[in-house]
């Protein structure tokens, strides 16, 4: 309005300019003046009103935001807590065993808790929770991961779904990715305990992997120093080589002899120590049938790592599966 104000009032000036004395003149100048300044004041009224139109704008967007994570958040702890169901178990060369046993999520920790059969699924840190109540395995590249659907459900690990007002489980099993699907599919893993009724259960499974890795690292570290005074408090004594048949096997007595038992396998595997041991062990699922030891480590040669008294220990060396293939051969002679 102020502008079309100025504007005719211009007009009237220029037309009858003539006609005006020096009195005159000087009262337009100060009503010129005058018009300026209210032009001004409705401009800055509506730069005032723009701002407090761009400030609503942004608070009700971070409203929404802060809504819209509330709510998943929420979502999150609601999914999250002990399920129970038939569960995947590898019996190596793509055979696999489906049996009953239990799996706890924690979808608000990051990265998300998933322990499968009292093993950490997610130790590397590789799955993730995504939209729509997906369980996903991380790629090197996340953004070709979220633009395309079909390499998403190669590498769906899970999802989540209510049924009858509870939240259940479908995981992917590997042995029914090709074969088998007619014949058996197991069913969906049902919610039993809420997160807050098994954060104990999580927090011990936890914490018992943190301890194994302190051990870990310790025989590590004895293996490549030859520090022998340190493996003899690591491993079980006596303890039978058994990556020989029975007629061949011997006792090893002390750390001394278990070391050197261990470099020649190492040596002829044309490795070093530190290298040989960095990719680690394999924590055993609580439903394998030959779950009396919680850990073992795959190489040339296997150890078997158990508790004992409460500490980790060395209790086997062996080579799997010798003991069938043994008693196959005394089948055979007889």
């Amino acid at each position: 309005m102020g502008n079309y104000l100025y504007n005719d009032y211009m007009e009237v000036i220029i037309r009858y300019r003539p006609q005006f004395s020096l009195i005159n003149m000087k009262n337009i100048l100060i009503l010129s003046f005058l018009l300026i300044l209210g032009n001004c004041s409705i401009f800055c009224q509506n730069n005032d009103f723009s701002k407090e139109q761009t400030v609503d704008s942004t608070e009700n967007n971070q409203n929404n935001t802060s809504v819209k994570k509330s709510t998943e958040d929420e979502l999150k702890k609601g999914l999250s807590g002990k399920y129970e169901g038939i569960l995947e178990v590898s019996l190596g060369s793509e055979m696999y065993d489906h049996k009953k046993g239990t799996v706890y999520f924690d979808l608000t920790a990051d990265p998300i808790i998933y322990i499968y059969s009292g093993v950490n699924a997610n130790s590397n840190s590789n799955l993730y929770y995504y939209e729509n109540k997906k369980i996903l395995s991380r790629t090197d590249d996340d953004a070709y991961l979220l633009q395309n659907k079909s390499f998403q459900e190669n590498t769906l690990q899970g999802w989540f779904e209510k049924i009858d007002n509870e939240w259940v489980y479908w995981q992917k099993f590997e042995g029914y990715d090709e074969e088998g699907l007619d014949i058996r599919k197991p069913d969906y893993l049902r919610k039993t305990a809420n997160l807050e009724s098994s954060k104990q259960d999580i927090d011990l499974y936890l914490s018992q992997e943190a301890i194994f890795k302190e051990y870990w690292d310790k025989f590590k570290q004895a293996m490549i120093q030859a520090d022998m005074n340190s493996l003899d408090n690591l491993i079980v004594f006596p303890l039978k080589d058994e990556t020989k048949l029975y007629d061949e096997r011997k006792v090893i007595n002390t750390a001394s002899e278990f070391h050197k038992r261990i470099n020649k396998y190492i040596n002829e595997a044309q490795k070093n120590p530190d290298g040989y041991f960095d990719k680690g062990c394999i924590k055993v699922m609580e439903i394998e049938e030959d779950h009396n030891f919680d850990y073992i480590f795959y190489g040339d040669f296997f150890l078997l790592i158990d508790r004992i008294n409460g500490e980790y220990k060395v209790v086997r060396l062996t080579v799997w599966g010798l003991d069938k293939i043994y008693f196959y051969i005394l089948d055979l002679k007889f």
